[in-house]
């Protein structure tokens, strides 16, 4: 296992990408909790309640919200996987394609990034 030192004596215990671990656990979290409103919703239409709305609302409420939290953990989790940049892409930039001003957005000359 390969643990970064920093430079340091001990290694860094904190992972690099603790936010998008952060994001990963509370999306899944989130889907669960759809997962227990279309089971809720299911188990009242199967025992025949008296008003049907709010339990299909509950059902299909849950199984949008699956759907959503599991598409955004999913890209938390290949912001997981992905390779760290060696550096950021700003610092390649010039300095005033980086910093252009509101008036100068629009100007594509200004704004163009060189070719290598």
């Amino acid at each position: 296992m390969d643990i970064p030192t920093d430079g340091r004596i001990a290694p860094d215990p904190r992972p690099r990408n603790q936010h998008a671990l952060l994001a990963y656990g509370l999306w899944l979290r989130l889907a669960l909790v759809g997962v227990l409103l279309v089971t809720g919703g299911a188990a009242s239409l199967a025992a025949r309640a008296p008003n049907a709305l709010p339990a299909l609302g509950a059902s299909l409420g849950g199984v949008a919200l699956v759907a959503f939290a599991w598409r955004r953990a999913a890209a938390a989790l290949a912001r997981l996987d992905a390779p760290a940049p060696d550096a950021p892409a700003a610092a390649a930039m010039p300095g005033r394609a980086r910093h252009a001003s509101a008036a100068t957005r629009g100007n594509r000359e200004t704004l163009a990034i060189p070719q290598a």
